[in-house]
């Protein structure tokens, strides 16, 4: 064997403990990019306002006050109350009937309708449902301090509503739409929005929803003439009683004029 065959032999000796083949690189981990909408159930959760309007997401608290005489269940027992399968969809209607205040989680995994709840479904007064509707809408995060914001005044055109919905109330711009349609909605169902002769829509005030089951809680219901207008050139007249010595003198010559003959 010549100085040639030794040195090939001593190549392809392999040592103990050494590896045969090509060297491997190793692979990065790879991490799971999360979706922009996620899940129905993760969505829902990330969503601040309800997705849908009070009486589009009565209907499972109406079902397990009718089939489970109001006593909590799981989420899925709830749908099964509703006759309906469940869906992703189920997650985010129960999510939105919580943020309502229609239902409450006596339990992880369990759902239970509200005293809120029965007076929309079986009030025991005239005014228990819109007094309900109207607590409602006020539960609803978003949806509320919109209406506080707006209410006795006209909603602006769509292109500053959109606007002002992205910048003060941090509502995604491409979910701008959807919470429009669940907000106006929500105030017609509550009896708190108003079409106007010129085509607006104005928010009513209801100052203490909680109160409108007195007269005084009615009284705060604030409907401002339908199309009133003021321009910046319009003249007010105010009218107030006076007291002596300035009340007495337009009274006597009040007197005194009435007392003239014809």
């Amino acid at each position: 064997m010549d100085k040639s065959d030794k040195r090939q032999q001593s190549s392809d000796t392999v040592l103990p403990g050494s590896r045969v083949g090509t060297t491997r690189t190793a692979k990065k981990p790879t991490r799971k990019r999360a979706t922009a909408g996620g899940n129905a159930r993760g969505g829902a959760g990330r969503v601040k306002y309800p997705k849908h309007s009070i009486l589009s997401c009565i209907r499972i608290p109406q079902a397990i006050i009718d089939q489970n005489a109001g006593e909590a269940c799981t989420d899925r027992e709830g749908a099964g109350y509703a006759k309906t399968g469940w869906t992703g969809d189920l997650a985010v209607e129960i999510s939105s009937a919580l943020k309502y205040g229609l239902l409450e989680r006596p339990s992880a995994g369990h759902i239970k309708p509200t005293d809120l709840a029965r007076k929309i479904v079986r009030p025991h007064d005239p005014k228990d449902k819109l007094n309900a509707l109207r607590q409602a809408a006020m539960n609803a995060p978003v949806i509320s301090e919109v209406y506080t914001k707006y209410r006795s005044e006209n909603l602006p055109d769509t292109e500053f509503l959109v606007n002002t919905l992205v910048d003060s109330f941090n509502v995604p711009r491409e979910q701008v739409g959807e919470f429009i349609e669940v907000f106006t909605t929500t105030l017609k169902e509550a009896e708190l929005l108003e079409q106007l002769s010129n085509g607006k829509l104005r928010v009513l005030d209801v100052s203490s929803p909680a109160d409108t089951s007195t007269q005084a809680g009615e009284d705060q219901i604030k409907k401002l003439s339908k199309g009133l207008t003021v321009a910046a050139d319009d003249t007010c007249f105010v009218m107030m009683p006076f007291v002596n010595p300035v009340g007495g003198y337009y009274d006597s010559s009040i007197s005194l004029q009435s007392r003239k003959p014809s």
